[in-house]
């Protein structure tokens, strides 16, 4: 399966960069999506945290500062754990052209 990269659909990195870039976007799309989905679920953890709030306001063994964090700690590791994968799918794979001797990744 192809990968879009941002090297083939813009035009606006850094040609001095450019040879290094195929390198560090293998590490960058996984670590993008580790972020990405943090962010998702913990709009997930305050959604949740809200609905409670309001459901049961009384209730508040269920909601404290302490539970919040370790909560937030687990959201993390399981947004890592979860986006292992993505660091093996991609490669680096170097091609020349035997005519014109031109490198390309």
């Amino acid at each position: 399966m192809a990968h879009k990269s941002t090297r083939t659909s813009t035009d606006w990195f850094p040609d001095a960069l450019r040879p290094y870039f195929p390198y560090a976007e293998r590490y960058l799309w996984p670590v993008a999506s580790i972020g990405q989905t943090v962010t998702i679920w913990t709009v997930l953890l305050v959604t949740v945290d809200r609905y409670m709030a309001v459901c049961r306001p009384f209730d508040t063994r269920l909601r404290t500062v302490d539970r919040a964090k370790k909560l937030f700690v687990c959201v993390v590791i399981a947004a890592v754990v979860y986006n292992i994968p993505p660091f093996f799918e991609r490669q680096v794979t170097v091609k020349t052209i035997p005519c014109t001797k031109q490198v390309s990744k």
